[in-house]
């Protein structure tokens, strides 16, 4: 399975609400750095993180724009829409670098601006 297969499955994990086998796709020291929020370290601190967060949330999905593979790097051009509890819904672009360590993930960096969302 490609670098990118392993990125598409992921977003799917999200996009299902699946956090705990989302978790299982980290390497156990990973990095987690969502925005200009603090990094995030491990699968349990992850888990910990993205489950309130999935809380608010009917659904979230990734539009990707493209994919580029550089040897054990993805990068990931989306638009990530959110669509909250409340009916509103949020088309946010981003980009994520997310760097393996053989078929799990050992840096995700999220470059997005995650403010509209929790406005």
């Amino acid at each position: 399975m490609s670098k990118i297969d392993l990125v598409k499955k992921a977003f799917e994990l999200v996009e299902a609400n699946n956090v705990d086998d989302y978790i299982k796709g980290f390497t156990e020291d990973a990095i987690y750095k969502i925005s200009n929020l603090d990094p995030v370290i491990g699968p349990a601190a992850i888990k910990e993180f993205a489950a309130p967060i999935m809380d608010n949330f009917t659904s979230v999905t990734h539009d990707i724009k493209n994919m580029w593979e550089q040897g054990d790097i993805v990068f990931a051009e989306m638009i990530v829409v959110y669509n909250r509890k409340d009916g509103k819904s949020f088309d946010i672009p981003a980009l994520d670098i997310i760097e393996f360590e053989g078929d799990k993930v050992k840096k995700l960096q999220s470059f997005i601006d995650v403010s509209p969302i929790f406005a």
